[in-house]
């Protein structure tokens, strides 16, 4: 079988060989999600104070609220240049994928993490401009299904004036990975497998922009994000950044519920500080952003219950151990069901000369 250079070669697409360059750690951007603005306080009562103790950690034999866990995961490389009538743009390729694990105490030690079964998914994808043209795009794709080693899918995305073919291209991969985390959560809920005792942790925001699903099916499904920009601004009348909020929060703190919207719907999302100050590196590090979607017209009017949003914490918040720390540099905010989900993925990836040796 061939190498992926010379496919595109022989068909007529002139392929400058390049040093293949992983971009995923080669200074993209720090912030993968766009942040949204944060409006007025959403919970019922209002705190009076904008910030409460969720109280301590449960017991460790209190059974958690979360028992499915999803990560998407991406590896990205600038793999070659091409020309193509009279243009010169880099050729994107990526491995993208996502998995899907559930807490099983059956499982080795106890309370173990096993991968749900047929959710795990891997594809490997070739990424261009669609200005290399229909035509030429879909003899791309049947000579490199016939040609190629291992199984590519085609991404095309449009050029932008002022934007880099190497960040729309990377976009263009994050957005092939929210559609599969997508899919897999709403395949998780369609079954039934989900309730109000048995929730669903996304790794990061639940503000999925280009993908198209019923917010229903995002009932009892909670986005964790490890990270959040700290220069967006809060509240509806005296705004102020939100790393000035997060910073002040103790051990065990959350801010107040703050309303985001989201097409036709609306977003609860608050801040959670799951380990002490003191502990960490940076004001902001131990506090996790998050979100639930606003259901049922009490909530989708005056927002959320306090004492739902403190319990749903306070399972957050006996998480916080174990811990990645000295393997993951994210371990303050990283919770480890989620930690090994994404280890489990990431294992399922090509090593990185394997996928070079494609090209």
């Amino acid at each position: 079988m061939a190498k992926i250079i010379d496919i595109l070669n022989k068909i007529g697409i002139t392929c400058n060989s390049f040093e293949v360059q992983d971009l995923d750690n080669a200074g993209s951007s720090e912030w993968d999600e766009v942040e949204s603005p944060i409006e007025t306080p959403f919970e019922d009562p209002k705190l009076a104070t904008g910030r409460c103790s969720v109280g301590r950690e449960f017991d460790p034999l209190t059974e958690s609220l979360f028992r499915y866990f999803i990560d998407g995961s991406r590896k990205t490389y600038r793999v070659a240049d091409l020309e193509h009538g009279g243009r010169y743009f880099p050729l994107i390729a990526a491995q993208v994928g996502v998995a899907v694990c559930k807490r099983d105490r059956h499982a080795s030690g106890g309370c173990g993490l096993v991968p749900v079964s047929g959710k795990t998914e891997v594809i490997n994808t070739l990424i261009l401009p669609s200005l290399v043209g229909e035509s030429d795009i879909s003899e791309i794709r049947s000579v490199v299904a016939d040609k190629a080693r291992v199984k590519f899918e085609i991404i095309t995305y449009n050029m932008k004036q002022d934007k880099s073919p190497l960040d729309l291209a990377a976009a263009a991969a994050m957005q092939r990975m929210h559609d599969m985390e997508v899919s897999a959560a709403c395949e998780l809920a369609k079954s039934g497998a989900l309730s109000n005792d048995v929730m669903l942790v996304i790794d990061g925001s639940l503000m999925f922009r280009n993908q198209k699903f019923d917010i229903i099916d995002f009932r009892n499904v909670i986005g964790i994000a490890k990270r959040f920009k700290p220069d967006f601004t809060v509240g509806d009348k005296r705004k102020v950044d939100v790393g000035s909020v997060v910073r002040r929060l103790s051990y065990g703190e959350r801010t107040m519920v703050f309303k985001r919207s989201f097409r036709n719907s609306n977003i609860g999302s608050w801040f959670l500080r799951i380990r002490p100050p003191e502990k960490v590196q940076g004001s902001l590090g131990g506090v996790v952003k998050l979100e639930l979607f606003a259901l049922g017209e009490a909530e989708k009017e005056n927002g959320f219950d306090p004492d739902r949003v403190n319990v749903i914490s306070r399972h957050v918040l006996s998480e916080r151990n174990v811990t990645p720390y000295g393997v993951d540099d994210r371990w303050a905010t990283h919770l480890y069901p989620v930690y090994l989900t994404e280890t489990y993925l990431k294992n399922q990836f090509m090593s990185h000369v394997a996928f070079k040796g494609l090209f």
